[in-house]
Formats: C-alpha cells, structure tokens, sequence
C-alpha cells in the first residue's frame, strides 16, 4: 500500500509573484501524479485501503496502453476502475473514458455504485472534482462531469452503438 508521502517546504522566493508559485507548484504535483498515480490516490485523494498489489495493478493500468487482468471474485476490481476514471480524469484535464459493456445497466453500475456511490461519498477531495449538477444518472444517458472539462461516459459495446463516442 502506497504510504502519504512526507514532503518538505521549499524557501520562499520573493522574486516570483504569488501566480507564478501557484502554477509552478500545479505544474511539480500535476507531473508528479502523472508518474505516480497510485501516489494521486494515497495523498491527493486520501485513501489508504488499496493493498500492495492494487497499487502495483494500479500504476500498471496508468502505464500500459492495453491492460488485460483476469482476477477472482471480491478483490475490487469495479472499485480500482471507479478510481482509474477519477484520477485519470482529474490529472488529464477534457479527456473522455467511455465505459462499454454487454448492456447499458452493466455500464452504468460503475458510475453509480462506485464513482458516484463510494468514492465521491467517501472522499471529500473527490466531490471537489466532481460537477455533480453537470452529470446525469438517467436510464438511457449517465455520465459524469469533472470541474476540469473531463467526462466519463457510459455506452453499450454492441455493433448498434458505434459511432457516438
């Protein structure tokens, strides 16, 4: 499990304005996370209840373009794809992850119970992110809308469904 890191405060440099340390300091964290992103999840976010494992899972689906993981029952799988979506789209500003599946409710459960259900319930630095008024949870039309332009999209994987996405 990924322990919060200690960090330590740099001198102040008074030559610079207030908005340039600002964005210097997004810009250090943003690249930061970009390379640990399992980092994101245990510091940023708070949530210390991945094992070891799911950090290595984790940090694997961030740095591979095709992820393929055949896993058991009851290890939190749904529960790391609810976080893969929330920390991709928040340190990747107006990026779009579509959730396909057989059918649209299979899909949809992952914004429901675990994204919107448990994470952005749990985790106070998650409801920052969110647009909750921005996203939907209807039958035919859930997806969820970040503050940063992003969006998680659910769609049916079937050969009707191309096109939109």
């Amino acid at each position: 499990m990924a322990k919060p890191i200690k960090t330590r405060k740099k001198t102040l440099d008074r030559t610079r304005t207030k908005e340039q340390r600002r964005r210097d300091g997004v810009r250090d964290f943003t690249d930061f996370y970009r390379q640990n992103p399992h980092r994101c999840v245990s510091t940023h976010f708070q949530c210390t209840t991945f094992t070891w494992w799911q950090d290595l899972m984790f940090y694997l689906m961030f740095k591979s373009t095709v992820f393929f993981g055949i896993m058991t029952r009851g290890i939190g799988k749904s529960y790391i794809i609810g976080w893969f979506c929330v920390v991709w789209c928040t340190i990747f500003p107006r990026s779009r992850i579509v959730i396909a599946s057989g059918t649209r409710s299979q899909a949809r459960l992952i914004i429901t119970q675990k994204i919107l259900g448990e994470i952005y319930n749990r985790f106070s630095k998650v409801r920052q992110e969110i647009d909750l008024k921005g996203s939907s949870v209807a039958q035919n039309d859930t997806y969820v809308k970040f503050w940063n332009g992003s969006e998680i999209v659910v769609v049916t994987g079937g050969d009707s469904s191309r096109g939109k996405y």
